[in-house]
């Protein structure tokens, strides 16, 4: 193989390399450009997203944005929820009892109606417990902690 001397048979070049040789009356040595394998030097062709983006996008598709907005809620809750968490007993079943304090006044004005009656499903109900919850207990949890 030549790397800094002029080439000048045809024979030292392969599929995978070609040779840039100056003109002789240039002077100066020849240059190799490498090509890689077409293998390792693939098309540029887009990656398609991995299978967890495409669920994740076809479900934000099918959600209201109402959904949406509280299911983001939801996440930022549980990552400050794992960042700052707190094994006291005390501050989960205070943030239990305010739920159990307010949630029923969500439910009844949810449900609460000149018109007609409104009938409230599991989780609909179930939210109305948690939001109280998931407030009180993310003030308990980031009180002191910077974070105003």
């Amino acid at each position: 193989m030549c790397f800094e001397h002029s080439c000048s048979s045809a024979e030292s070049l392969t599929r995978q390399s070609t040779l840039i040789a100056p003109k002789p009356d240039e002077g100066g040595s020849a240059t190799r450009h490498l090509e890689w394998p077409s293998i390792l030097n693939p098309p540029a062709v887009p990656l398609p997203p991995p299978p967890s983006v495409i669920h994740a996008a076809s479900l934000s598709n099918r959600l209201s944005t109402g959904r949406l907005i509280l299911w983001c809620y939801f996440i930022w809750y549980c990552v400050v929820l794992v960042r700052y968490f707190d094994a006291n007993l005390r501050l989960w079943l205070t943030s239990l009892g305010l739920s159990i304090i307010i949630a029923p006044l969500f439910t009844s004005a949810q449900t609460a109606s000149s018109a007609n009656k409104v009938k409230l499903d599991f989780w609909q109900t179930f939210r109305l417990f948690l939001m109280p919850f998931c407030v009180s207990s993310f003030a308990a949890l980031v009180k002191g902690k910077g974070l105003s």
